[in-house]
Formats: C-alpha cells, sequence, structure tokens
C-alpha cells in the first residue's frame, strides 16, 4: 500500500502538467527457423560517416540469432557481386570487376563455387553482356531452375530471366516493366511458380509469377522506402520464412540490418546488424547448411574492464563497438590491443567518462604502439584536447594526467592510421588504468538505454549507436537521462526508436538540452530523415512536442553532430565548453495528441500554384511540400514557383506531379533557374524518388527535358536540398513552365478515387487496359482509420470508381487500456486521473475501457483501480 501512495503521490504530483503518453513495445515474432547460418557477399562495411568505409568483398557468415558476430568464408579477391545462390554444396555467383565503385569495366561473369571443404574454390563458368547487370538470383527447387533478376542498361528496366548453370547464359522470360511490376531489385523463389518482392514506392511486399502476373499485393510495409532499401532475400523454406539483407540510411550513418519477413503478410522483424557497429551491406543472401559461425570473438564488457583496470581498480573502460580491440595475454600480462591492422585511414577508440572528478586527482595508465612513426598515432584526449600521443615503437609506457578542475571528464585513446603505410605490428595497446582518491561511479553504456529515455509507465524500445553507444548518466541533478559520448570533430552520435501504425494527431514528445558549442554543434531532432527541430549552445532542459502529421510508419532519432572548425586531432588545445555533451529524457509516444498536421501560414493557393507551374495550355495539379511550401514568384515577366528554405542547414524541400502511368518516350520539359552554392546545395528532377537531373551553383533560366525511357507508373518530383555548411546567394531555386507530352499507344478507362468518409474525389486516373490502380494515400480523418479500398484494383477493363474505406479507430478491448497500445500500465492510470480532474479527454473510442467501478463515469477512483493493476498490488 505505501508503494501505491507513493506513486500516486507521484503522479498527482505531474498529472496537472504533463499530457497521457503511450509506451509502445516493439513487434514481438517466433521465428519458427530457429539457429539458422546465413551468408551473404559483404561489398562494403557501414559507418557512422566519421570512419572511412571499407570494402571487404567476402562471402560472410553469421546466424539469424546473432548475425552482429560474422565469419569470413571465401574472398571475391576484389570483385563485386550483387547475386549469388546455392545449390546443395555448389554456390552460384555473378560478379564482375571494376575499376571504382561506380562504373564497371568488366561483364558480369558466373562463378560457381564449390562450398563443400574447409576452403572453397571457385570456377568460372562464363561471361555475360556488359549491360546486363544481375540484381537476384534465386533457386527453385521444384523445377531445379536458376532464375535472375537482371537490370538492362539499355532500356534501364528490369527482366526476368533464367541461367544456364553450364554456360552462364542468360534467356529472358519478361521484362517487369511490361506487366507494371515496380520492385526494389531484389526477389525470392518461394515455389509454386512465385516470388516474393517489395514495390519500390511503398515498400509493400507483393508476389509475382513466372507468368508475370500479380498473385497478391500486401497492407503491410515491409520496408519504410524513405530511409530503408533491401539489398537481398532469401526465402527458407523449412522455416516458411524471408530473411531480407536491409540497408538504413538514417542521419548519423548506415546501418547493415538482418531482417525476417512473413511470407503471408510481408510483415518485418529486425534481427540485428550484420556484423559489429554499422554492420556489412550483404547482397546475395542464402542458407549455409551444416556450418556454425565461431563463437563471437568480442571481449564481454567485464572481461574488458579486466584486462585494462589496474590491479584493485574497477572503472568502465567502454570498447570500440566498430572495431573492438581485443584482450590479449602476453608475457604475463592481459591487456587491451588494437584490430585495424592494415587498415587504411582506420581508427578505433576506447573510452571513459567519469563524473565529479576533483582537481588534483590522477589518472594512470600504460600505453605501448608499434606503427608507422610518424603518420600512424596513439593519441589521448582528455575533453577533446589532445593531451599526447605517440607514434612508431614504444614498449609499455606509463603516463599520468593530473585533473586540472572539477567537473566530468571524458577521456579517449585512439589509434588511427593514414592511407598508406603499415609498419611494426600496426597495433596500439592499453593497460592499467587507474585514477587516484575517491573512485569515479561506474558508467553503464547501452544497457539501461530504454529505463533512461522512457518517460515514467513508458515502454518504447530505442535503438543505441551501434558506433558511438550513449552514456547513461544521472548527474544532471539526479535525472537518469543518456549523454552524448563524441568528442572529436566531426564525430555524431545517433539514437532512435520505429513506430509502425502510427495516426495523424498522435505525438512524440521528450525533454532534451545542450552544452556546446553554440550555431556548430547540433543536436537533431528527425522524423525519418527529415530535420524536424535542433537546439545548440548552452541550454537549459525544455521539453519539446512534436504533432505527427499523418498515418504511417516512422523512424524518430535523435542525433548530435560536432564541427569541425574548434578542435585538431594534431594541435593540443582546450574547447570552447568543457562538457562539449548533449542529453535526452522522458521520451514517450501519445495517441490522440491533436489534430494532426496544421498548414503551413505560408502555403500558398494551390489553384494559383498550379497555374505558376503549368506552361500555356497545361491544367495539372502538383503537391506542395507540407513543411517548407514552395511560394509563388514573379521573376521579370513569367510567374513561377521559388523553394523556400534559404539559410536552413540539412533541409529539403520538393513538389511532386504524379502522372499515374506513362509511356515510354513521354517527355516532361520544364524551366529552372539556380542561384545557391555549387556542387552542394542543388536543385533535383526526380522519377520516383530517383535524381534524374541535378542543377547547381549560379545559371541563368534554362529549359530542359526529360525523357520516360520505360512504362510504368510515375511520380515527377523537383527537390531543392541543402548541405550543413554554407549558403550561398540568394539560396533559391526557381521553376517554371512545366508540360508534359505524353505517348499513346494504348487503350485507356478513367478511374475515379473517392474519400468515402466525405465523399469528395481524391483523383482520376487513366489507367490502360488490364493494368492496375494505384491508389494515393488516403486522407486522415481524426478519430478514424482507413481499412480497405473497395473497387476494381487489378486488370481493369472498364471505368469504375475506388473508394477508400473508413472505420472508427477501436481500442485494444483491454478494460484500463485507455489508449490502445494493447496494455495496461501507469501512462493509462495518469491518463484517466487527468480526465477526472478535466485537464484532458480520453478519445472517445477509448472511454468505455476507462470506468473500472462500472458506475457511468470516469472518476478519480478509476485511476487508482488502474494504478493498482498496473503496479500488480
Amino acid at each position: 500500500m505505501k508503494k501505491l501512495l507513493s506513486v500516486l503521490l507521484s503522479v498527482l504530483m505531474v498529472a496537472a502538467l504533463v499530457p497521457a503518453g503511450l509506451g509502445m513495445a516493439a513487434a514481438e515474432t517466433s521465428d519458427s527457423a530457429a539457429d539458422v547460418t546465413l551468408c551473404g557477399f559483404a561489398g562494403w562495411k557501414y559507418t557512422n560517416g566519421y570512419s572511412p568505409i571499407t570494402f571487404p568483398r567476402s562471402f560472410l557468415a553469421f546466424g539469424n540469432g546473432n548475425p552482429n558476430a560474422v565469419e569470413t568464408m571465401y574472398s571475391m579477391s576484389g570483385k563485386d557481386s550483387n547475386a549469388a545462390a546455392i545449390i546443395g554444396d555448389t554456390l552460384y555467383v555473378f560478379a564482375h570487376d571494376h575499376t571504382d565503385d561506380s562504373d564497371y569495366n568488366t561483364s558480369e561473369t558466373l562463378y560457381r563455387i564449390n562450398t563443400s571443404g574447409s576452403s572453397w574454390s571457385s570456377t568460372a563458368v562464363g561471361t555475360g553482356s556488359r549491360d546486363m547487370n544481375v540484381a537476384a538470383l534465386t533457386y527453385a527447387q521444384d523445377t531445379d531452375t536458376l532464375y535472375a533478376l537482371v537490370l538492362n542498361d539499355d532500356d534501364t528496366s528490369h527482366h526476368l530471366m533464367t541461367v544456364d548453370r553450364n554456360s552462364g547464359t542468360l534467356t529472358e522470360l519478361f521484362d517487369l516493366a511490361d506487366h507494371d511490376i515496380a520492385i526494389i531489385p531484389s526477389m525470392t523463389y518461394i515455389g509454386n511458380g512465385q516470388f516474393f518482392a517489395v514495390h519500390h514506392e511503398t515498400g509493400k511486399g507483393l508476389i509475382f509469377n513466372t507468368s508475370g502476373q500479380i498473385v497478391r499485393r500486401m497492407n503491410i510495409a515491409t520496408v519504410n522506402t524513405q530511409v530503408e532499401s533491401l539489398n537481398a532475400l532469401y526465402y527458407y523454406a523449412p522455416g516458411n520464412v524471408i530473411y531480407g539483407s536491409m540497408m538504413q540510411e538514417l542521419a548519423a550513418g548506415n546501418f547493415g540490418v538482418l531482417i525476417s519477413i512473413d511470407p503471408a503478410t510481408g510483415a518485418a522483424v529486425e534481427l540485428g546488424t550484420m556484423g559489429y557497429g554499422g554492420g556489412y551491406g550483404i547482397t546475395g543472401l542464402f542458407a549455409l547448411p551444416n556450418h556454425t559461425v565461431n563463437p563471437d570473438p568480442h571481449a564481454t564488457q567485464e572481461e574488458f574492464n579486466a584486462a585494462v583496470n589496474a590491479a584493485g581498480s574497477s572503472l568502465s573502460i567502454l570498447n570500440d563497438s566498430q572495431n573492438a580491440w581485443q584482450v590479449v595475454t602476453d608475457s604475463g600480462r592481459t591487456y587491451a590491443r588494437s584490430t585495424i591492422q592494415g587498415v587504411n585511414y582506420g581508427k578505433t577508440s576506447v573510452s571513459a567518462v567519469f563524473h565529479d572528478l576533483k582537481a588534483g586527482q590522477v589518472l594512470s595508465f600504460d600505453w605501448s604502439v608499434s606503427s608507422e612513426n610518424g603518420y600512424d598515432w596513439l593519441t589521448f584526449t582528455a575533453n577533446s584536447s589532445i593531451v599526447q600521443r605517440i607514434s612508431g615503437s614504444h614498449g609499455f609506457e606509463t603516463y599520468r594526467y593530473t585533473v586540472p578542475a572539477n567537473g566530468t571528464y571524458t577521456f579517449k585513446w585512439t589509434y588511427a592510421k593514414d592511407e598508406y603505410t603499415s609498419s611494426g605490428s600496426d597495433t596500439a595497446c592499453l593497460d592499467n588504468v587507474s585514477i587516484s582518491g575517491n573512485q569515479p561511479e561506474p558508467i553503464v553504456f547501452g544497457e539501461q538505454l530504454d529505463e533512461a529515455l522512457n518517460v515514467s509507465g513508458g515502454s518504447i524500445e530505442f535503438c543505441d549507436d551501434p558506433v558511438n553507444p550513449w552514456v547513461i548518466d544521472s548527474s544532471e541533478s539526479g535525472r537518469l537521462s543518456i549523454m552524448s559520448n563524441v568528442i572529436g570533430d566531426s564525430e555524431h552520435q545517433l539514437v532512435y526508436f520505429r513506430i509502425r501504425d502510427a495516426h495523424a494527431g498522435d505525438a512524440v514528445r521528450f525533454d532534451w538540452r545542450t552544452n556546446c558549442e553554440d550555431g556548430q554543434d547540433r543536436f537533431v531532432f528527425r522524423r525519418n530523415k527529415m530535420i524536424i527541430s535542433w537546439i545548440t549552445g548552452d541550454t537549459d532542459w525544455s521539453t519539446y512536442t512534436y504533432i505527427i502529421p499523418a498515418d504511417g510508419d516512422y523512424f524518430f532519432a535523435w542525433d548530435f553532430t560536432k564541427d569541425d572548425d574548434n578542435s585538431s586531432e594534431y594541435d593540443i588545445g582546450t574547447k570552447q565548453f568543457e562538457d562539449g555533451n548533449v542529453w535526452l529524457d522522458n521520451v514517450e509516444f501519445i495517441r490522440e495528441y491533436g489534430e494532426g498536421y496544421e498548414p503551413n501560414p505560408n502555403f500558398p493557393d494551390p489553384n494559383s500554384f498550379n497555374a505558376a507551374l503549368n506552361a500555356p495550355g497545361e491544367n495539372r495539379s502538383f503537391q506542395n511540400d507540407l513543411y517548407y511550401p514552395w511560394q509563388i514568384a514573379n521573376d521579370g515577366s513569367r510567374m513561377c514557383a521559388v523553394s523556400d528554405i534559404a539559410n536552413l542547414d540539412n533541409q529539403e524541400t520538393a513538389f511532386t506531379l504524379d502522372m499515374g502511368y506513362l509511356e515510354a518516350g513521354t517527355t516532361i520539359s520544364f524551366d529552372w533557374k539556380t542561384d545557391c552554392e555549387a556542387g552542394h546545395d542543388r536543385v533535383s528532377v526526380t522519377l520516383n524518388g530517383y535524381d534524374y537531373k541535378v542543377a547547381s551553383g549560379q545559371t541563368a533560366w534554362t529549359n530542359d527535358s526529360i525523357t520516360v525511357l520505360s512504362s510504368d507508373y510515375y511520380v515527377i518530383g523537383w527537390s531543392y536540398s541543402k548541405n550543413h555548411e554554407i549558403s550561398a546567394y540568394s539560396d533559391r531555386v526557381w521553376v517554371d513552365n512545366i508540360k508534359v507530352t505524353p505517348v499513346v499507344t494504348l487503350t485507356y478507362h478513367t478511374v475515379t478515387i473517392m474519400d468515402g468518409f466525405d465523399n469528395s474525389v481524391l483523383r482520376i486516373l487513366n489507367v490502360p487496359d488490364g493494368h492496375y490502380v494505384v491508389c494515393p494515400e488516403p486522407p486522415i480523418h481524426l478519430g478514424y482509420e482507413f481499412d480497405h479500398w473497395e473497387g476494381q484494383i487489378d486488370n481493369i477493363t472498364s471505368d469504375g470508381v475506388v473508394t477508400a474505406i473508413y472505420v472508427p479507430r477501436q481500442g485494444s478491448g483491454i478494460m484500463g487500456d485507455v489508449n490502445g497500445d494493447g496494455v495496461v500500465n501507469i501512462v493509462d492510470a495518469t491518463s484517466v486521473m487527468r480526465h477526472a480532474m478535466s485537464l484532458l479527454h480520453i478519445n472517445a473510442n477509448y472511454v468505455q475501457y476507462a470506468d473500472m467501478d462500472g458506475d457511468g463515469a470516469i472518476t478519480f477512483a478509476d485511476g487508482v483501480i488502474i494504478m493498482r493493476i498496473a503496479l500488480g498490488v
């Protein structure tokens, strides 16, 4: 009872101050394909943008249960590959040589690799056309057929082909564009003549067959195409599960993530990064039977601490998660040793964060290095300032650092290499770390991340930065939060969470603060990759609330980025701020917080905007940017559209034109003009989100055009994007006189898309005979959710109507769950209490689950009952 009263008092103290929140639990699945060893071609190692990218170009094996631990199986000796499939013990791989990372200099060659022995061996089978780039291979065991997904450079279209395993000859079955199959360039055979793939725009799964028919479209997004892409798919029949190699392209780096996919629904679950740190970019995914990946070579945190601490010392020392140091025992000494031998531009660090150190305390450690003298350095820094560094040949030496003033200190030992020669053993070593006087409290890295970030009662599952984990901090007046842990120039750090099925009017709220270089080091909050807000300088704790504008799946991320101007890796100096840190706390996801997105007050009239962009005789409707709308401008004698993000770093604004189906040969002409930083800030013309033409710098009005090379459904866009540095000239771009000259050879039918909620017309489409309807994003109606499209969507043979059907949003059906998250917790209790005090109003769809005592009223007593349930008392 005392525990309940204590919690109630705490709730009452904050009930009048904060709206109700919702903790989001990550999806849970039971993967029936347990303990599967997977393998794929690692073309590159992802980083956080600070460490250099490396190119292993080797086949790596990893488990589905712990994809972090990888084992190199076979090197392709500098060749690159996008496609591989295994048949028995024989691995079939299409690979090519190249001179750089963007231009092939040889044709694709089919290789047979024997995987049966302890060491693999390969044989070249045959060479194909240089214009045929094989994007995926998949094997149909039921018909003994090896299929290839091939990009033909001649028509920039994907083709389904069969592969002659004895010669490497490719035989075309059909062009996917001719059958309206628009997919991310990967696929996997799932039996019965059918393939699973993912739509290139919606990110939703689809199944098509060997005749070119789309068998089924799925309603769940497998990937968020704004920030995720698929590199490979593989169907594991014994477990009836599809594994996917995915790239997450977030603001603070790219990550190679293994996912499992339900072939019936397309729903995906993240299993972890393939390899430590940012993981690897894996293509050509397949199962490797009768092989188990070697045990994880990384030392545990306890083992690492024991190795680097002096006798009697118990300091918390963080290993590098991207390039971990090894624990080594040699000549009676156990210590940590770097592991980037021979890696040009390689960098790896060991770090420690200590609070409440006092002036005069002494940090002592032993270090050694064997490296290229004067070029590869082991550097010791304190709060970003270089204290000492060594290079060349140094056995273990003791170094002592005296703390100059009271405060929090971040110590870092970094071994960094240049681009050329490696000398000696090319390693750095650390041992016998200790500090005099009162010992600092242990710092926990990552293990308590969710507890530190969630608001009380919340259950969001966060993803830590795999390269630079955040520090769990309690130095901010006892507040448990997370604190940044990057001190080098241009370094950055990321933390994020993902939410599926968010609704317009839901919200994300959090507390944050900064103590860093004003205007240069920035703490940024993003939705997907888009900047929503940022703070800098020396700020107090503040609360920020973001209302979600539209239904969908989202990544919400916070990244801290340091500039490259206020410290130097090679000059000993001091920082403007001793901390140079940022903090984040009390993150919550709130259902039904507000009314959703309210249009920008500067949003131009849509009819006038269309008139400004259309060429004479055209009458097309453009979709302006919701957040940073383009404005109508008069430039000389012409009325046109102009971007409106001048001096806003790292921002992007775009308007689009949904053209529906366009036949090959259709041209889109337009005029444009630029007045911005050359080469960095630029305007792009995009087709389905991909850059097609780019302009930058200072250019006069120019007429330009693009031609559609293959028939497909298209959204054309004009996007102005800025980098994080200089804003030059007026920092604007202009567009005018957009004209579409279509090629029409097919018979078309008129399909009207209706909003079933208010019976308004959403869009009128011209759909080719026998083709399918691409429906727009359904509008948002607060309190309701989109359920399905009603009407004929596939195989259109006549004019018709397709209607968006909505249903009222319902709760979980669990008494006490008043926010619909499926659990009863303190957040629900707080909401009911605040409702009883008229501080908020629970959504009408959830009120029935709040009346716990059945008296027909929502009272404080109902909140107490829910509180008891949540606490188990």
